[in-house]
């Protein structure tokens, strides 16, 4: 019987254990801990950008990967503490994490919160409509924000470890204090021992550390000693105003004592003007009571002499705002396809000028001074014709005076009228409008007058038909001023031209409001209405412009104008951001399944790059759409012709474009190695140009949107060696960058390529030279040789080295380098 009830309590509980199993799958979130590994630093700077992977392993009994929704890493710390860009990380739909297997998640830490411990905690999610669904556990770091530098006290230092190797343990004194980049903040001065160490790799030395100061140390492999840096921090705080104004006591002090010594010497300033001011009221009286008419009549002729030696030559013409109030009902036939822009100002109204003239004539009559005939000259803007790279400004120079006036090798008589040309300059500033200073002779004498032209950068842009460059350049004017008519009507112009008629509609009724008499505005206004009118009469629906390839998700954040470019990868396009009215370029690639996941990684990091010469990029987003905001490039015009990117340029090109062009693409890439990114795809189309002549490094993720569109070859300008063989020539590295360089440099000096399809033979490595094209380029020869040499221990170590012996080689020569190149030296 005993037997019986045995067997049947363990068929029982062969039954109910399985069920008990399942039902726990669905209660909690997996089988055991499922995060692995991660790469968080356990202390970060304020403000320092920390790319790190996070590892979590599949210990459930699903995979992971749904159709129907998204999985991915979910950062739930907060983010007015710790900042992650993104926040959640999806995985790629094409991978299929099963049970076991592990998945990787990049993502850039930015540490925003003041000194103190934190905990940031991430977990996997399946992200649906009805909210996050978590399917592992929480993951807790903890985490410390130091001080700025690490300092909180300037009676302390600190030490910042780094390095290019692996998993490095760093120790201070045989105390762990973290895996690099690690930050040992507070340190009183003195010498400490620190010890690196991985599976592989351990490495012994002494750091002195100084007050104040913040001692870097990079560490190499067993060969190198590591390489020590220390740098000066300046006022410190343990990141609170009172611990500021501890920290800072005497500075402050110091700065009270200058504030007051200020006050105390204008105050002092003050009485002793008023001082003197009574003195010589005092002896003005005692001078008028003289009774000596001889001395009366010798300090009225004094007074007559002072007068007519402090009268200036040099006569103010009519001020900006008079100007603009006289053309404010102009018609400039903007975007026209005739190659040239004309602006025709109107007749200005010159009775209240020449009143005005005649009122300063009768009063310097009845003082008796003497009169000049530039008092009776009335110059107006009659016309301006604008051309590609110049404008032509006729001037009506009305001669009121009793003398004939010569100017411009142009006779006005005595009371005659005459109009002007005066050829212009392309503005180079960002003026509203250009001052031109007027030579007059009459009588064997020269008189100046200033005028002030309604011509600017925009207009001289428009002219030129870089109409998006002319668009930003009015939306930068009107932050100055929202009521300056002009920018406000080119404004219109341009967004009509581009098909945004509502955008364009509410800026001409702007203009009315400021200035209800405005004609053209008016005209304008009444073509757009009438435009408007037509299509709903027609039952025409077209709301927005439509481009291929520009997903609708983004219509309510962007409102796109025309394709820039496309390329295997990624197409881009010319938007408009309808919060802001910035122009930007927006890179959408063409198929986002097949992205490497590295490119999260790469994102996070170019997004922190900021230099004049690099491609800025503004945002990325993965979903519901796929899309980098980068910065607009229009590009540079050069011999008639706008030039998008490099390779658009007639190479070989002349010194004094070469030179600058090369310093400031070198400027750039330096500025990149130093972030730690590496290009390896340097090419001429890769360099983009923008206004005036400047170039933009772009094309530095495409190693990772290289699946995406596309599975043919990869196309280069120049393949350095170790990309060629890399078993023979070694990995890929900065000096690969450096060696492309050079090949863009061979190119604009001389026109030609390297031979990229084989490599190339050593007996022909003495033929990339420049002086056997041009002899009197001799003293770069050497310079180039370091950039392009076949094996990368012969080639520089460092950009920074190249734009030394550049810039010695040039100054030996006699030729002069442009102010940003020697900054940079």
């Amino acid at each position: 019987m005993v037997p019986i009830i045995v067997v049947v309590l363990l068929v029982i509980l062969a039954i109910v254990v399985p069920v008990n199993a399942a039902e726990e799958w669905v209660n909690t979130p997996g089988f055991g801990p499922a995060y692995v590994s991660d790469t968080i630093p356990d202390q970060l700077l304020p403000g320092h950008a920390y790319p790190v992977f996070i590892t979590f392993r599949n210990n459930g009994l699903v995979s992971w990967q749904d159709e129907m929704r998204r999985i991915g890493l979910l950062y739930e710390g907060d983010l007015t503490d710790v900042t992650a860009i993104p926040t959640f990380v999806e995985l790629s739909k094409d991978l299929n994490i099963t049970p076991g297997k592990t998945a990787s998640f990049g993502l850039t830490l930015l540490p925003v919160g003041v000194p103190g411990s934190y905990n940031l905690s991430f977990s996997v999610v399946m992200r649906s409509a009805i909210g996050d669904q978590k399917i592992t556990e929480s993951y807790v770091k903890h985490i410390k924000i130091v001080p700025t530098d690490g300092i909180s006290s300037p009676a302390n230092g600190s030490i910042y470890v780094e390095s290019t190797l692996p998993d490095l343990k760093i120790f201070q004194n045989s105390v762990y204090v973290g895996n690099i980049p690690a930050i040992i903040a507070d340190v009183k001065p003195g010498r400490y021992e620190i010890k690196a160490m991985n599976g592989t790799f351990e490495r012994f030395f002494s750091v002195d550390v100084d007050r104040g100061t913040m001692t870097r140390i990079m560490v190499l492999d067993q060969r190198d000693p590591p390489v020590i840096t220390k740098k000066k921090v300046g006022p410190v705080s343990d990141g609170t105003l009172i611990g500021y104004i501890e920290a800072n006591i005497p500075l402050i002090l110091i700065i009270l004592l200058i504030i007051v010594v200020c006050i105390g010497l204008v105050i002092h300033g003050l009485r002793k003007r008023t001082q003197l001011e009574e003195e010589k009221s005092k002896k003005g009286k005692k001078k008028q009571k003289s009774d000596d008419p001889d001395e009366n009549r010798l300090e009225e002729e004094k007074e007559l002499l002072k007068k007519i030696h402090s009268k200036k030559p040099i006569f103010e013409g009519l001020t900006s705002s008079s100007i603009q109030d006289g053309i404010s009902s102009g018609n400039p036939s903007v975007l026209t396809g005739s190659g040239v822009l004309k602006y025709h100002p109107g007749k200005l109204d010159k009775s209240s000028d020449k009143q005005g003239i005649k009122r300063e004539i009768s009063d310097d009559k009845k003082k008796g001074t003497l009169l000049t005939p530039t008092h009776d000259l009335d110059v107006n803007l009659q016309n301006l014709e604008l051309k590609s790279g110049s404008a032509t400004a006729f001037l009506g120079i009305s001669n009121n005076s009793p003398v004939p006036v010569t100017v411009k090798d142009q006779d006005i008589s005595a009371g005659g009228f005459g109009i002007v040309p005066v050829d212009l300059k392309e503005p180079v500033d960002d003026e509203p409008e250009l001052t031109l200073r007027l030579r007059f002779l009459a009588g064997g004498s020269e008189f100046f007058k200033n005028i002030s032209i309604p011509y600017n950068r925009g207009l001289a842009l428009l002219a030129r038909g870089v109409v998006e460059k002319g668009y930003e350049y009015f939306k930068n004017l009107l932050h100055n001023d929202p009521t300056n008519i002009q920018g406000l009507f080119y404004q219109a112009m341009i967004l009509a031209k581009w098909g945004l008629e509502e955008e364009s509609k509410a800026v001409f009724e702007e203009i009315l409001k400021i200035d209800p008499s405005h004609t053209e505005a008016l005209s304008e206004l009444e073509k757009l209405n009438t435009k408007i009118q037509k299509r709903k009469e027609n039952r025409e629906i077209q709301i927005k412009p439509k481009i291929a390839g520009y997903p609708d998700e983004l219509f309510d954040r962007y409102t796109p104008i025309r394709v820039l470019g496309d390329d295997p990868f990624a197409t881009v396009i010319l938007v408009r951001r309808n919060d802001t009215g910035d122009l930007r370029a927006l890179k959408i690639p063409q198929n986002t399944a097949d992205i490497r996941p590295s490119l999260y990684t790469e994102i996070s990091l170019l997004y922190q790059l900021r230099h004049p010469y690099v491609l800025r990029m503004f945002r990325a987003e993965f979903s519901p759409v796929m899309f980098l905001e980068l910065e607009y490039v229009a590009g540079a015009r050069y011999e008639g012709t706008q030039r998008i990117c490099l390779s658009d340029l007639p190479a070989p090109l002349p010194i004094d474009l070469w030179l600058p062009m090369i310093e400031q693409i070198s400027e750039g890439l330096a500025y990149i190695h130093k972030q730690g990114v590496r290009h390896y795809h340097l090419s001429p189309k890769y360099i983009l140009l923008d206004e005036p002549m400047t170039p933009k490094i772009s094309g530095l993720i495409r190693e990772s949107l290289r699946g995406a569109g596309s599975s043919g070859k990869e196309e280069f300008f120049v393949q350095a060696p170790e990309q060629i063989d890399p078993h023979f020539f070694g990995k890929t590295g900065k000096k690969t960058d450096i060696y492309q360089l050079g090949a863009i440099w061979f190119w604009l000096v001389t026109g030609k390529i390297f031979n990229h399809d084989t490599l190339i033979p050593e007996s022909d490595w003495e033929k990339i030279s420049f002086s056997r094209f041009d002899e009197s380029l001799a003293c770069y020869d050497p310079i180039l040789q370091n950039l392009t040499a076949r094996f990368k221990n012969d080639r520089y170590s460092s950009v920074e080295f190249f734009l030394k012996d550049i810039h010695e080689a040039s100054i030996n020569q006699g030729i002069p380098m442009s102010n940003s190149f020697s900054d940079a030296v």
